[in-house]
């Protein structure tokens, strides 16, 4: 009969390789995480720019007396965007607020049949006590 190996045998002895697997698992998973975050922060910065600088061409134009045909055509495009920014942007906060005002119908609605539940407990005889 063979001897094993130095280093081969099972248990905790012999420094294998899972105690690190899944820290190094965390670890890159953090670091996905952290990039991504860093990702969403770059493109949220690059569209608020890219907004803002719509909305001052917009201004601009509009504040120049009289515009060259080309500049024309860029405003009304310019403003049809800000527009349905705009739109998008109240059809979300209805959205929101909404949800906001439903959950707290909800909320009221599950609360009033509670107190009546206790009501109903507490108007209730108690049938533990022995009445045969």
């Amino acid at each position: 009969m063979q001897e094993p190996a130095a280093g081969s045998g099972s248990g905790s002895q012999g420094g294998g390789s899972y105690g690190s697997e899944p820290t190094d698992h965390a670890a890159q998973q953090d670091l996905r995480i952290a990039e991504g975050k860093q990702q969403w922060r770059k493109d949220s910065r690059t569209y608020r720019e890219a907004r803002k600088t719509a909305a001052d061409l917009v201004a601009e134009l509009k504040g120049k007396g009289q515009l060259a045909p080309a500049e024309e055509d860029d405003l009304a495009t310019l403003q049809r965007k800000v527009e349905q920014r705009k739109q998008r942007k109240q059809k979300d906060n209805a959205k929101r607020y909404g949800a906001r005002k439903d959950a707290a119908a909800r909320v009221a609605k599950l609360e009033e049949l509670e107190k009546q539940e206790r009501l109903l407990r507490s108007s209730r005889p108690s049938s533990d006590c022995g009445g045969q």
